[in-house]
C-alpha cells in the first residue's frame, strides 16, 4: 500500500512557520524543571491505565475524537500495532489493558506495513474481543505532522499532552508492550516521522532547539515502568550505533544528529489502584 498524502513535501515555509510557532511554547524556553513546576496542568494529562488503542499520530486526539460520545482514555502503538512482527505475542501483550481500537486516514505504519488501516485496526479489536471505535477521517494537524516532541509512556496513564497543556507530539505507550525489538522499531519510525520528509524536518531541530524526547514513568510499580528505568532504556537506546544506523537509514540521508535529541525525564502521578484514579491534585 503507498503512502498517500495531500501536502508538498518540500512545503518548507509552512513548516518553519509550525516551527517557529512551537519555540514560543514554555516547554522550548523555560529549563525543563522549571517548565514542569509552573505547568498547573501538567498532571491532567494523565488518567487511568489502559483505554482505546490510537495510532501514535499527534493529529490523533481523544479529545476531538469520541464516537461514543464520551471523554476517552487512550494508548497509542503506531499503527495501532500494525508493526509487530508476531501478532500473537502482540495480543498478549494488549489484552486486559486496551478496551476498544480505532484507526485514521493517511497512516504512514499502516501503509509501510502494507495493510489497511481500517481492515487491521477492525480485525485486532475482533481478536482482542473489545470494539472498533471507527475510523479518523479527518486529523488534528497540518497536512504535514507538526509534532515537536516525542513522548514515551511506561505507566499506560499518559492519555494526552494537550489537556495538559504540553506542546504536540507523537506518544509511544511503552507500557503497553514487552518486545524490546519493537519499540526499537517504532521509536525509530518516530523520529522518521518528526525529522523526515512529512515532519517539520531535521532543519527545523538543532542544539538550542532540540526535539524534546519525554521519557514518562512512576515511582510506584502498580506494573508501570519506573521514570529512572525508562529514562535509563531510552539513553541507551540513543547512544547505540545500531539504532543510529537504523535511524540514518529511515530519516534523510545525513541528517540524523543526536545533539538535536533532548531526552528528559517526566514522573507520572501517583495511581491509586484501589480507589482506580490518578491524583491529580
Amino acid at each position: 500500500m503507498e503512502f498517500v498524502h495531500d501536502y508538498d513535501e518540500d512545503d518548507s515555509a509552512r513548516k518553519l512557520h509550525a516551527a517557529e510557532s512551537m519555540r514560543e511554547h514554555p516547554m522550548f524556553i523555560l529549563p525543563w524543571e522549571e517548565f514542569v513546576g509552573k505547568n498547573t496542568q501538567i498532571n491532567s494529562s494523565f488518567g487511568n491505565p489502559g483505554g482505546t488503542l490510537f495510532c501514535i499520530d499527534e493529529g490523533v486526539e481523544p479529545e476531538s475524537f469520541g464516537l461514543r460520545g464520551r471523554y476517552m482514555d487512550a494508548v497509542y502503538l503506531a499503527g495501532s500495532g500494525v508493526l509487530a512482527k508476531k501478532r500473537d505475542g502482540l495480543l498478549s501483550d494488549l489484552r486486559g489493558k486496551v478496551t476498544s481500537v480505532a484507526s485514521h486516514h493517511d497512516c504512514a505504519a499502516c501503509a509501510a506495513a502494507n495493510k489497511n488501516p481500517m481492515t487491521w485496526s477492525a480485525e485486532l479489536a475482533k481478536d482482542l474481543g473489545v470494539p472498533y471505535e471507527g475510523h479518523i477521517h479527518h486529523l488534528s494537524r497540518p497536512p504535514f505532522h507538526d509534532a515537536a516532541a516525542i513522548y514515551i509512556d511506561g505507566t499506560g496513564r499518559f492519555q494526552s499532552p494537550k489537556r495538559g497543556g504540553l506542546p504536540r507530539g507523537l506518544t509511544l505507550t511503552r507500557w503497553l508492550t514487552n518486545d524490546e525489538e519493537y519499540f526499537r522499531n517504532e521509536l525509530a519510525l518516530a523520529f522518521k516521522v518528526v525529522l523526515g520528509n512529512h515532519g517539520l524536518g531535521a532543519q527545523n531541530f538543532d542544539p538550542g532547539h532540540p526535539l524534546k524526547v519525554i521519557a514518562i514513568g512512576a515511582s510506584h510499580s502498580n506494573g508501570e515502568i519506573s521514570a529512572q528505568d525508562i529514562h535509563t532504556e531510552i539513553a541507551d537506546i540513543l547512544s547505540s550505533q545500531a539504532f543510529a544506523k537504523q535511524c540514518e537509514s529511515l530519516v534523510n540521508a545525513g541528517t540524523w544528529n543526536p545533539d538535536t535529541i533532548e531526552l528528559l525525564g517526566l514522573e507520572a502521578p501517583y495511581y491509586d489502584s484501589y480507589a482506580n484514579t490518578t491524583r491529580v491534585s
